[in-house]
């Protein structure tokens, strides 16, 4: 039985370790910020996206691109002989909006749910599934927004040849 309850222990503390990096490391919000800093002037770092994007134009609207993908908006400012950029990413306005409208739904599903066990003082399963959908869709999203970030920053590092200061 201690077997059990140690495995128990290390498995939680991992998801608990899992959770809080991926999730709460921050405010649990769909939006995140990074600041990079790299050895290469302005204006070469310029050349480097508009290279990257007129070679890959065509591609992005041929393959499948992921939705939960950050929208990364930029900003660069020469310091001491080195450029910071500084990034900003959120999530897409549609992706967004289908999210909140899904998490509408079932929190109106959830109220409903509650009002009549309040009503009827019989507690049934729906309400708890409709409230746990609500939890586990946000968290869910959150939890690939999260992950497609870090692919976008680990590849901005690459192609700017920097590293990162900040968050």
């Amino acid at each position: 039985m201690s077997e059990d309850s140690n495995i128990y222990q290390i498995l939680f503390r991992y998801l608990r370790l899992f959770f809080y990096s991926y999730i709460l490391r921050s405010k649990p919000m769909h939006y995140e910020k990074c600041l990079l800093q790299s050895n290469l002037v302005v204006s070469s770092l310029q050349f480097r996206l508009t290279h990257i994007n007129d070679s890959r134009k065509n591609k992005y609207f041929l393959e499948y691109q992921n939705s939960f993908q950050p929208i990364v908006l930029g900003k660069f400012t020469a310091n001491n002989g080195k450029t910071e950029i500084f990034l900003k990413m959120r999530l897409g306005y549609n992706v967004g909006i289908a999210l909140s409208s899904f998490i509408l739904l079932f929190t109106i599903f959830f109220i409903k749910s509650l009002v009549l066990i309040f009503l009827t003082k019989i507690v049934t399963i729906k309400s708890f599934v409709f409230g746990g959908v609500i939890v586990f869709s946000y968290f869910l999203s959150l939890l690939l927004f999260r992950y497609e970030c870090n692919i976008v920053k680990k590849d901005l590092i690459q192609l700017f040849k920097a590293k990162r200061i900040s968050q």
